[in-house]
């Protein structure tokens, strides 16, 4: 965590740059479930007022790739913004960031671009592909990278500000629960199909009980399929056209 001067709610340079508080206080680690399906550590600790809770989950099977980090946080101190920092034993001066609709690839912090956007997930891989690491989340977007070797995902901001937008230094006080994963894999990050982890990792199955009954649609039904893992489909429009 930084503690920040920023002006209107927006990072400053020197600011990322600081040295980073860890959260480390009146830290109890338990374990929290251990099945055949999936085991958790549950890892509690404060910082002043605010209150964290980290669920780390490791899974057997379909899941299996993913380890999972479950985050609740009570959040209510101003003037700081809450990153999760990765270290990764792989460097590499470029990350690859997820846009959506393709990716691009970016250098470590500059004096311009050190605090970057990107979707789903986010991934440094060896300069000779044979290793990587992504780091999937649901609904975390800025990232910055200091050094060849890390990734931070921004979690939580409340800066301070002197006289106009107020509110900002309480936007994010409340509770927030989100998760973010980290994957190891060979190859590119493309190739290894991290697009489609982070997906199922932001799509979760929906489970309900229905009755039996034939269906109106057969064993399968689709609109449309595509042949690659290379590519998407993100919407359908009908044609109004008969």
């Amino acid at each position: 965590m930084n503690r920040k001067n920023g002006l209107h709610g927006r990072f400053k340079k020197k600011t990322i740059d600081k040295p980073g508080t860890p959260i480390s206080e009146n830290v109890r680690i338990s374990i929290e479930e251990q099945g055949p399906c999936y085991a958790a550590l549950r890892i509690e600790r404060t910082y002043k007022s605010s209150k964290f809770i980290q669920y780390i989950r490791m899974s057997e099977g379909a899941n299996d790739e993913r380890i999972d980090i479950i985050n609740e946080i009570d959040w209510s101190t101003k003037d700081a913004v809450l990153k999760a920092e990765f270290p990764m034993n792989v460097k590499n001066r470029e990350a690859v960031y997820d846009l959506g609709i393709g990716t691009v690839k970016r250098k470590n912090n500059t004096d311009t671009a050190y605090e970057v956007y990107a979707q789903q997930w986010a991934d440094i891989t060896s300069s000779d592909k044979s290793y990587g690491i992504s780091i999937l989340n649901d609904c975390k977007y800025g990232w910055d990278k200091p050094n060849d070797n890390t990734l931070r995902l921004t979690l939580l901001h409340a800066p301070s500000t002197k006289d106009r937008y107020k509110y900002q230094e309480q936007q994010d006080f409340g509770h927030h629960t989100f998760t973010y994963s980290i994957v190891g894999h060979q190859d590119g990050a493309l190739q290894a199909g991290i697009s489609h982890l982070a997906e199922s990792l932001n799509s979760q199955l929906a489970v309900f009980n229905t009755p039996k009954h034939k269906g109106a649609l057969g064993r399968e039904y689709s609109f449309v399929k595509v042949n690659t893992p290379q590519v998407a489909i993100r919407s359908l429009k009908k044609s109004g056209r008969k």
